[in-house]
């Protein structure tokens, strides 16, 4: 077990993280913070600097550009799918409204029964 490649280790590394939001935004600004410091790296290199040096700082800060993209574009991703989670939410309390008006007269089982549904609808959402 203690002789784990590395690639293995990059496909097993847990994913579930990919889907906090908490996680994304602090990685986000890790990210940020590590293609700032290629980026100054790269500028620092003096003019004369051989190619081989020059080719490396720059993939090096391609790579850290892409992955900041990629936590950037993962995080927006995200946070558009909770948003929707949030609205699809908001649909059934509407509807849970309507039909307690509608109904209001014809059951008094039924009648009660939607106003508790809408009561307890409403003191979750304060």
């Amino acid at each position: 077990m203690g002789n784990t490649k590395s690639s293995e280790k990059a496909t097993t590394a847990p994913t579930n993280r990919w889907n906090d939001p908490k996680w994304l935004r602090k990685e986000l600004k890790r990210a940020e913070a590590a293609n700032s410091k290629r980026s100054e790296a790269r500028a620092a290199l003096p003019p004369g600097s051989s190619r081989a040096r020059v080719t490396s700082a720059n993939a090096a800060w391609s790579r850290a550009a892409e992955y900041r993209d990629l936590v950037g574009s993962r995080l927006a991703a995200l946070e558009a799918a909770l948003a929707n989670r949030v609205d699809d939410c908001e649909a059934p309390v509407v509807s849970v409204r309507v039909v307690a008006m509608d109904v209001e007269g014809d059951d008094a089982t039924v009648s009660a029964a939607l106003r508790l549904a809408v009561a307890a609808i409403e003191g979750s959402e304060s």
